[in-house]
């Protein structure tokens, strides 16, 4: 199946303070109207993501899938989910993960809040979630995420949370693409139907 044929791809890009970021990314069924997250997905940033077009501040453009947005599709699909908000530890947009690090401990030293987890863009984050939508933790067990892992954490007390979680970490939940721990979308899909007694 080709998944880029059944799902659009929107992000909201912007150009921050020294860097340029993602605050959030939108997947959707085709011909779905729904205005509210069956998921919402916590990776850990953008990576190489990149509007098809310019960037915007505040704008949701279209965006180029990358294989760990296929990996959700699929899980969507799993799950028959319609839609699915996507949002990062850090909204700095770098693929290389030594630069992706440099350049996080730079803009924290600086004060420079690259991340919705950040007690100054708390209402920014509200706008996203709602308490009653589940999450999927899926940032990762880098150690350079401790900061940022454990900001998030604190904000998702009493949610409903699914994820491979990192055996003896406390912070750490694997990535879609991880290659040593089974298939994440086959795991991730049995944790949900199991938890909503569907299988």
């Amino acid at each position: 199946m080709n998944l880029s044929q059944n799902f659009t791809v929107k992000g909201q890009f912007y150009n921050g303070n020294e860097f340029e970021g993602r605050r959030c990314l939108e997947i959707r069924k085709k011909m779905s109207n729904t205005e509210r997250p069956d998921l919402i997905v916590i990776m850990m940033n953008p990576g190489s993501s990149k509007p098809s077009d310019s960037f915007l501040n505040d704008v949701l453009v279209e965006a180029k899938p990358d294989m760990t947005q296929y990996k959700i599709m699929r899980l969507m699909l799993n799950c028959d989910y319609h839609f699915a908000k996507v949002i990062n530890l850090s909204d700095i947009i770098e693929k290389d993960s030594s630069r992706f690090n440099k350049r996080m401990k730079a803009l924290s030293k600086k004060a420079i809040p690259h991340s919705i987890f950040d007690n100054s863009r708390t209402d920014e984050l509200n706008l996203i979630f709602d308490l009653s939508i589940p999450v999927v933790a899926a940032w990762g067990v880098e150690g350079c995420l401790l900061g940022c892992a454990s900001k998030a954490q604190d904000k998702l007390k009493n949610r409903e949370i699914y994820g491979i979680k990192k055996p003896g970490c406390d912070f750490g939940y694997f990535h879609p693409l991880v290659r040593d721990k089974g298939n994440w979308t086959d795991l991730l899909t049995e944790q949900i139907l199991e938890r909503n007694n569907l299988i």
